[in-house]
């Protein structure tokens, strides 16, 4: 695992329930592939909720906003089958994050090299006068105490480029979706800092996903709209 670009953008996303596996072919089979395929897109992931939402959740690293601006990625990303999907899904919003701590990479955690088997995102916005204090607490305690938390492979945090989601959002690379609930995790999440801190907080966003395993299909018959 390493960290490919500062720069990323996240889609949380809810389909709908009869289009929900169609959903999943159109991702696995032709939006992923190609968008890892745009010049200046260096990784592309999916996950799946196991608690909280949005259901699904896409991550990718760009090189720059120019890649995403792209005629390529506008060719590759706006398909007929795109197109055909777009009315049967609910999107949470598209946002670009630009990481802020630490400088570069990751920060490693205690299970560094180890597989990943979940994934924690928590998005927060924060009152304004309250925001350095916010930030570091973040760099200085919050984020070095979870890395150390038996099951954490590795951490790092961002900061919305442009409106449109929550201005803050870290990231928990996990070898299990279980790990936020041990209670090391609740040991070092729970500090006299972070009890001063949590009261500025004006919006809070946590889903605990695991990654997504792609649906194999037997042929190229299987793109159909559900019946009905």
């Amino acid at each position: 695992m390493e960290a490919l670009s500062k720069l990323i953008y996240i889609t949380a996303t809810d389909p709908d329930p009869d289009w929900e596996a169609e959903f999943n072919r159109w991702y696995d089979e032709e939006h992923i592939p190609n968008l890892r395929s745009v010049p200046g897109y260096f990784s592309a992931r999916r996950y799946v909720a196991v608690e909280g939402e949005p259901k699904y959740m896409a991550i990718y690293e760009i090189a720059s906003m120019d890649a995403y601006r792209s005629p390529e990625h506008d060719r590759l990303a706006n398909t007929d089958w795109t197109e055909r999907m777009r009315p049967h899904f609910r999107g949470r919003g598209l946002v670009f994050y630009e990481q802020v701590f630490p400088h570069d990479g990751l920060i490693h955690g205690a299970a560094w090299g180890q597989p990943e088997g979940g994934f924690l995102t928590v998005r927060l916005d924060v009152a304004p006068d309250r925001e350095q204090d916010f930030n570091a607490w973040y760099d200085q305690e919050h984020l070095a105490a979870l890395a150390a938390v038996p099951g954490v492979i590795a951490v790092r945090r961002f900061r919305a480029t442009e409106s449109g989601g929550p201005k803050y959002m870290a990231v928990y690379h996990l070898t299990a979706p279980e790990v936020p609930a041990s209670g090391a995790w609740s040991k070092a999440a729970d500090t006299p800092w972070s009890e001063r801190v949590r009261p500025s907080f004006t919006t809070r966003w946590r889903t605990l996903y695991r990654p997504w395993e792609p649906v194999t299909t037997a042929s190229s018959s299987a793109r159909q709209a559900p019946a009905g």
